[in-house]
């Protein structure tokens, strides 16, 4: 006997079986399928750059046709994981998937929650227990208990998890319309163990169907994204993906592999793209204020789609009427969305660790200023030109991995940190560097040296004027390790100088932040492990080993390496320093010393509130590379003065007479370009020259080049 099918066509498939389940539920509930329609998949990378786009409905029939496919294969499988009375619920599940999505998806679930994280005003905190409500309503149907239910709470709610808010939600649209389907499938009518099979397959990350219905998702999505970006297509077989992923679920498979791989390739080109973050960072926190404001309702959140909304947030009109909203507010959405808003990315720190119990708005607060009200973290970048971009990363790390070479992680390293990706921009013709210096500061006590390189690259490059920058430190660095292989020599120690160094740094109490995080003890181990096995063997090169360490060293924070712990060390290295440029009979060698004696002695003087300092910082000039070497400056210093304003100080150093005849030219170069791009920016340039070299003196001393700003 032939049966009748109905078909729809789909770009990504061709076509696609209607079920009847497609049938009842989005007959009876037409509305909310019309407005998915209406509501980019993409959220808001259209906007930005263009491209084709699809609707979320398109991807919710998607998911739907993988479900369906999924339950064909497990009908065919020998084992038939998944039994037959599961099989209804999980195509509804599929249908209610996508109903609790915002307007502009993702984004605007992140500005609500960020609006429930900062507000104190009454009307947000009630709207704010409402929602809680709801997800409350939802784990009830989790076999879980009360703290698992409260921690997947407070992880929505604090925006760690905040991809799971509108699953909960479509469950709760599920839960208001039940009684209106449960019956409406030939007679057969759905169980309230079918209702609450469906719920925790949209919401519960421990069953089997919550697994089974993600990797449905993301088979369509993935798929399909790159369907759309126009990249290499992706083309998985469904029988090869859920034959094997029905032996367990809850183990990725090759396929599945595979398609995180293109999904990790997806997010780093696109989602991640530098306009696309401060886009959607600059969206978050104009709709967070606005759903802040006294006029806006929340049920519009439910009732727009992406247009509608638009119109409503930049030109405060909602079905034809006036709304109310602040005026400031819907300026600034009208001149995001007319592209008015032009921010670089300065740096991106992946992973940077801090305490588990801090959310990212905790952290956003402490980076632009925790004395600041927490509102301010809406209006800081339109008013201070930075704007700090704060996530989780995708794959969280793994310590486990790293505990054979650690041995044992000291408390409370292992349990109570979480892994933060920083990415920070700054306002194009922004005046000076005050307002950046002032998250370094607050950022820099978290920085591994890796992190703090990353930091110091984006500094390098913002201040060339090429936007490419070198650095070219290899002679101080060397310089220093000659006077630490002297020490070592000269000196009895209860261990080499630079075991104690590290040993004495990270024992410093007011720095126990750093040191108990867990890539610092990683740090630490692999620093004392390289560097005792390097210098047992009768082979290596004391130098070369020192070099990498030290370089390491000078990447820590400068307030640890200004402490009154490091003080004896750096002290030591000064004197040794200037024992080196007295014997040596080399001018080139004594000129090196020299420059490494001014770093040192920079670093041991802190002026200010905070310092950052660049050595050998060299501007590439990609279409004359044999002329790199002449723009070279041996240190560069970003200060925060007594006044909160940044300065910048550049030092050229030389033994030789009439060092301005050598190096007026560069000086003059790097001083007009910076001030061009930073003309409120103070800027500072200094020779740094023996006091007496004639009479062996060789402690720095500044001289005025003449070049100064503001």
């Amino acid at each position: 006997m032939n049966i009748e099918k109905n078909y729809r066509y789909d770009l990504l498939y061709r076509v696609i079986d209607e079920t009847i389940e497609m049938r009842v539920i989005e007959g009876k509930y037409k509305p909310s399928f019309e407005r998915l329609k209406k509501i980019n998949s993409l959220g808001l990378v259209p906007k930005v750059i263009e491209m084709a786009k699809y609707s979320k409905y398109e991807h919710a029939i998607g998911t739907i046709h993988q479900i369906n496919c999924l339950i064909e294969i497990n009908e065919t499988d020998p084992l038939k994981n998944i039994e037959k009375k599961y099989y209804r619920p999980l195509k509804i599940s599929a249908e209610y998937l996508h109903l609790g999505h915002f307007p502009f998806t993702y984004s605007t679930e992140r500005a609500l929650l960020l609006a429930f994280n900062i507000s104190e005003n009454s009307k947000i905190k009630i709207e704010k227990e409402k929602f809680k409500e709801k997800i409350q309503k939802i784990l009830k149907f989790h076999d879980i208990d009360e703290t698992k239910k409260k921690e997947v709470l407070d992880r929505i709610i604090s925006m760690k998890d905040f991809k799971l808010l509108y699953k909960f939600l479509s469950a709760d649209v599920l839960l208001k319309n039940w009684n209106g389907f449960y019956n409406k499938f030939d007679g057969e009518k759905l169980t309230d163990n079918d209702k609450k099979i469906i719920i925790n397959n949209l919401t519960n990350r421990d069953s089997p169907g919550y697994q089974y219905l993600a990797l449905a998702d993301k088979a369509d999505y993935v798929q399909r994204d790159a369907l759309y970006f126009g990249t290499i297509k992706i083309d998985i077989s469904p029988k090869h993906l859920y034959r094997k992923a029905l032996v367990d679920i809850f183990i990725i498979t090759d396929e599945e592999a595979f398609l995180d791989h293109n999904l990790e390739y997806l997010i780093d080109v696109f989602y991640e793209n530098q306009k696309i973050v401060v886009f959607s960072g600059l969206y978050e926190k104009i709709v967070a204020a606005l759903i802040q404001s006294d006029d806006f309702d929340i049920n519009w959140l439910f009732k727009y789609d992406d247009e509608s909304f638009q119109w409503l947030i930049r030109k405060n009109i909602g079905i034809n009427k006036k709304m109310n909203l602040p005026n400031e507010w819907t300026e600034r959405a009208d001149k995001l969305f007319e592209d008015q808003y032009l921010f670089n990315e300065i740096f991106c720190v992946k992973g940077v660790q801090f305490p588990k119990e801090n959310t990212l708005v905790d952290i956003e607060h402490h980076l632009i200023g925790s004395d600041k009200p927490k509102f301010d973290l809406l209006s800081y970048p339109f008013d201070t030109g930075i704007l700090v971009s704060l996530d989780y990363p995708m794959i969280e790390f793994d310590e486990d991995e790293y505990i054979p070479l650690l041995e044992k992680l000291t408390p409370p390293s292992k349990q109570e940190i979480q892994y933060i990706t920083i990415r920070v921009f700054q306002k194009e013709k922004q005046q000076d560097l005050t307002e950046l210096l002032k998250i370094i500061d607050k950022l820099s006590t978290y920085l591994a040296p890796d992190d703090n390189k990353i930091v110091r690259k984006g500094i390098e490059d913002l201040l060339s004027w090429t936007g490419k920058s070198d650095i070219k430190n290899l002679a101080v660095l060397r310089s220093i390790a000659e006077a630490i292989e002297k020490i070592d020599k000269d000196e009895v120690y209860n261990d080499l100088f630079l075991i104690k160094y590290v040993s004495i740094l990270s024992n410093d109490p007011d720095f126990k932040i750093i040191w108990n995080k867990s890539d610092m003890q990683i740090w630490k181990r692999i620093i004392l492990k390289d560097l005792k096995e390097g210098l047992s063997n009768p082979q290596s090169d004391k130098i070369d080993v020192f070099i990498g360490i030290i370089e390491d060293i000078l990447s820590l924070p400068i307030k640890l390496l200004q402490s009154d712990a490091s003080k004896e060390f750096l002290d030591k290295l000064y004197d040794y320093l200037i024992e080196l440029i007295k014997k040596s009979t080399k001018n080139d060698k004594k000129g090196e010393y020299f420059e490494a004696l001014c770093s040192i002695e920079k670093i041991r003087r802190p002026e200010g509130i905070f310092q950052f300092f660049i050595n050998g910082f060299t501007i590439k000039d990609p279409t004359q590379k044999e002329k790199q070497d002449k723009n070279e400056y041996d240190l560069i210093e970003l200060r925060l003065n007594s006044h909160k304003k940044a300065e910048l100080w550049i030092y050229m150093s030389s033994i030789v007479k009439n060092i301005e005849l050598k190096d007026q030219k560069q000086l003059t170069d790097l001083f007009d370009k910076i001030k061009d791009t930073y003309p409120n920016l103070i800027i500072r340039t200094r020779y740094l020259i023996p006091k007496n070299k004639r009479g062996k003196d060789w402690t720095p001393t500044m001289q005025d080049t003449g070049r100064n700003l503001n």
